[in-house]
């Protein structure tokens, strides 16, 4: 994952998509499932996925991560009250039909 700069340290650029370089260069840490690109948090020793960087297929969260886009659905957005993924009017994948409440079924 990274490349050794010294005793247990790593390259800045050392880290592959996916990952980001902890604050202290000893490792790379995973993103949040279904971010390629984060930032590292050294006061919570997280990661956070980089706003609108949540990879296709998710959406973001308030707080930073991305969630995963309900069955049949190719693009989403945050419902109002922040908790769950809604499917995007027009946006199931092939095969499916939007139902009223913008759900996609087969």
């Amino acid at each position: 994952m990274c490349t050794t700069k010294g005793s247990g340290k790593c390259d800045t650029a050392g880290c592959k998509t996916g990952y980001k370089l902890k604050a202290d260069f000893t490792a790379c840490e995973a993103c949040p499932a279904g971010c390629s690109f984060c930032t590292y948090d050294a006061t919570t020793s997280q990661t956070k996925c980089i706003l609108g960087q949540c990879d296709g297929g998710f959406v973001m969260k308030y707080d930073g991560t991305c969630l995963k886009c309900p069955i049949g659905c190719a693009a989403c957005s945050l419902s109002a009250d922040g908790n769950t993924a809604v499917c995007l009017s027009g946006k199931c994948k092939q095969s499916y039909v939007q139902a009223t409440d913008l759900s996609c079924k087969r």
